[in-house]
């Protein structure tokens, strides 16, 4: 069997999804070629390796560590997502990260500032969705 896969890359998990399936279709004899739609290919990019999917770091916060009187360590649990920004920053033009989680987004208000970024770079999901939402009287 050969499958054409195409995967929406405009957000909403589609590439997230693709990851998580593509090792159980490696297993198969299954040939499988990719097709990446809704953006430009310069712009499909990951931050570090070391930093994403099951290495994804916490964002120093989580565990009850929300909280000022532990900054210190919370400043130091934050580092190495601060690191992988900086760099896709540098690299390949970001400017906002965004968070589904509120305690990442309130750790992260925190830490950017501590590491030199824009208190607005941090962005919540729902913030992002709500933003695109378009509402009008007519429509309701």
């Amino acid at each position: 069997m050969k499958i054409l896969y195409g995967v929406q890359g405009t957000g909403n998990g589609h590439i997230a999804r693709t990851r998580a399936l593509l090792p159980y279709l490696r297993r198969t004899d299954i040939e499988i070629d990719f097709v990446f739609s809704g953006r430009k290919k310069e712009n499909y990019f990951d931050m570090d390796e070391n930093t994403i999917m099951e290495k994804t770091y916490c964002c120093g916060g989580g565990g009850g560590l929300l909280t000022d009187d532990l900054i210190e360590l919370r400043m130091k649990g934050a580092l190495p997502r601060m690191e992988a920004l900086k760099n896709v920053v540098e690299e390949h033009g970001v400017t906002h990260m965004a968070a589904i989680c509120a305690i990442c987004k309130s750790q992260f208000s925190k830490a950017l500032s501590y590491y030199g970024f824009e208190l607005d770079q941090i962005v919540s999901l729902h913030q992002l969705v709500g933003n695109a939402l378009i509402m009008n009287k007519k429509e309701l």
